[in-house]
């Protein structure tokens, strides 16, 4: 479909009114692209010769097709409107360059006549090569070389203002909206009289880019303020200004990352209706947070336990369709997520590959920590956009957002066990190990390792050797009742023990492989049970870690048969 367009001219100045219809974009693929400041742009290329397909050539209502300004995309470019008695001398100024000039050729080159202050207004359309069919995508359009003729003539170009962001050079000879744009325009004029000789890719100072995110085109017009009646030669290219000082300007409202600088900079342009969890935030600039905590708006994603060498549950809350989710994990923690293995989702959808978690809006990932991961505080990054194939560190998303947490990769607990036995109440030495004597059993284990252990974890499960029973009363037989079973712990353990449900026997030949397998029940108080092979204990809370190793230690009784 076409555009709508009416005219209402008065004093010779022709303001347009423009109506869109709607429709739905065709899909574009094998384009030739670039990144622009962090932007995924496809480029364009105007060096074909334009045909007129409607309309009188070089008057408003004139439109020329230019074919295969990409792969499998024409460029429809009308002549809306000229303005102040404005007239076009060349639609696009296309020949090869002069000795020691820049090759204009891939650029849209129109030359505008008249005299004094006067402007024409042109549409850019993007269209299936061969049809009119509109075709959405990211572009930059950049107007080169705005300047003036050496006396009180200055040039400008206006933008739609559908832009996601413009590209200035600092310093710059250009001024924004210094005199009054166009309805539905953003103005760039020159602010001196300076003239680049020719078209100049070079003079960094008169160029200005206008990046657009899935459109498929814009308003665009060229114009003069002041008195002269030079003919006035502009220039438009579709690929990326080369600036030394580029100084980025955003009208759409943006969210930022908000790790460490070394962690890149990526940003999304906020879109309604695509985010991460429940609210976005909007920021004028990255936060670089040393903990990733300065983003109020990141409330997407929740993290299971992340140890070496095991299986960790992530989940991210998402809305918008059809969007992806990339997502990285610092494991090294070498200040960037660009070593192997450190991104751990590409492209991931909602239900779609990768998602173990079928409600709609949530995503649930099974990340595997690598085993060689670095104990400690790290970082990660998720982005969600309709743009696939985003990294983590420099690239604009169109729509979406990213989000930094700190996150702790936990070490790995390791308990060491050692069990000893003595005699009970023995006044020799060594003790006598004979028939009839107790023994007391002593069994400690402490945690050496990086990281506690999961609460309720540790359970210790002692099988008795066949020459003993187990005495199943008071412990000591004397003072305080300490039951069957003495429980201590040192060096900062923190963890409980009732005896009533943390201690547990088995009759059982075979060692119980659990706590809960532990089912026999003594038939005797305060005497021996030659029926317990095995005494099982499961302390609560976790067992932590540190210097001294935190330890706990069990003690009973038992009579040598």
């Amino acid at each position: 479909m076409g555009m709508i367009l009416r005219y209402v001219c008065a004093l010779a100045v022709c303001v347009i009114a423009t109506a869109m219809t709607v429709f739905t974009a065709a899909p574009v693929s094998a384009q030739t692209t670039e990144i622009c400041l962090g932007r995924v742009v496809t480029t364009m290329n105007f060096s074909a010769t334009p045909t007129l397909v409607s309309g009188t050539a070089l008057q408003p209502g004139a439109v020329y097709r230019y074919s295969n300004v990409n792969t499998g995309i024409d460029a429809l470019v009308r002549v809306v409107a000229f303005n102040n008695g404005a007239s076009l001398v060349t639609i696009d100024d296309n020949g090869a360059p002069a000795p020691g000039q820049s090759d204009l050729r891939p650029f849209f080159n129109p030359e505008l006549g008249g005299s004094n202050a006067r402007s024409v207004d042109f549409q850019f359309t993007f269209v299936i090569s061969g049809t009119n069919t509109p075709i959405i995508f990211d572009f930059v359009s950049t107007a080169i070389d705005v300047d003036g003729d050496s006396g009180s003539l200055r040039e400008y170009a206006e933008f739609q203002n559908n832009f996601a962001e413009y590209l200035l050079n600092s310093p710059t000879n250009l001024a924004v909206n210094a005199s009054t744009p166009s309805a539905g325009n953003t103005r760039f004029e020159s602010i001196t009289s300076f003239t680049a000789p020719g078209i100049d890719p070079s003079a960094n100072q008169n160029i200005v880019a206008t990046f657009y995110t899935k459109k498929s085109g814009f308003n665009y017009r060229i114009g003069t303020l002041g008195s002269g009646s030079t003919v006035r030669l502009t220039s438009l290219q579709f690929t990326c200004p080369n600036l030394p000082a580029p100084v980025i300007v955003t009208p759409t409202p943006q969210d930022f990352g908000d790790a460490p600088n070394s962690y890149g900079n990526p940003r999304h342009d906020i879109v309604t209706g695509f985010r991460l969890g429940a609210t976005v935030t909007a920021e004028t600039a990255p936060y670089n947070s040393a903990n990733a905590s300065a983003d109020v708006g990141d409330d997407g994603v929740t993290f299971g336990t992340l140890r070496p060498n095991n299986t960790a549950a992530v989940t991210v809350s998402v809305t918008g369709a059809s969007g992806r989710l990339q997502a990285w994990f610092d494991w090294n923690r070498d200040g960037d997520f660009f070593d192997a293995g450190e991104q751990i989702a590409i492209n991931v959808t909602d239900n779609g590959a990768g998602d173990s978690n079928s409600a709609v809006g949530t995503i649930g990932l099974s990340i595997t920590v690598p085993l060689n991961a670095v104990v400690g505080q790290t970082f990660a990054r998720f982005r969600w956009s309709s743009q696939s194939d985003l990294d983590a560190t420099t690239i604009v998303g169109r729509d979406g957002e990213v989000e930094d947490y700190q996150v702790t990769i936990l070490g790995a607990p390791v308990l060491t066990m050692s069990k000893t036995s003595v005699v009970y109440a023995s006044t020799s030495p060594n003790g006598f190990n004979v028939p009839g004597n107790d023994v007391i059993y002593t069994i400690t284990s402490s945690n050496t390792g990086s990281a506690a252990t999961d609460s309720g974890s540790v359970v210790i499960i002692d099988s008795l050797p066949s020459q003993v029973e187990a005495y199943i009363g008071d412990f000591d037989g004397a003072g305080p009742s300490t039951g069957t079973v003495l429980f201590t712990q040192s060096n900062g353990a923190a963890m409980t023990y009732t005896q009533a449900t943390d201690l547990r026997y088995s009759n059982l030949a075979a060692t119980p492989t659990s706590f809960a397998a532990c089912t026999y029940t003594p038939t005797v108080s305060g005497a021996y049970d030659p029926a317990v092979r095995h005494i099982c204990i499961n302390p609560k809370q976790s067992l932590g870690f540190g210097s001294p190793a935190p330890t706990i230690t069990i003690q009973f009784r038992a009579r040598i048969r």
